[in-house]
């Protein structure tokens, strides 16, 4: 993705299997400037658990998604 900085992105964590979504506990999204090096977490409200909006500056970004297993932790 590009565009003119500031940039907004809305990014969307999409599960097919409902019974995934059934275990689908903590969602914690993390982004990184510095090529993976130190990592930014936001944790959403339970209600938007699925979904990170976020402004970034110029440069470049990586985004990620750790999503936690509510059977197995």
């Amino acid at each position: 993705m590009s565009g003119e900085a500031p940039f907004t992105a809305v990014f969307k964590l999409s599960l097919d299997d409902r019974q995934d979504l059934r275990a689908t506990g903590q969602v914690v999204c993390e982004t990184c400037k510095d090529d993976g090096k130190t990592w930014e977490q936001f944790i959403p409200e339970d209600r938007y658990k699925y979904q990170l909006v976020k402004t970034f500056d110029k440069g470049e970004y990586q985004v990620r998604a750790k999503v936690v297993n509510v059977n197995s932790g």
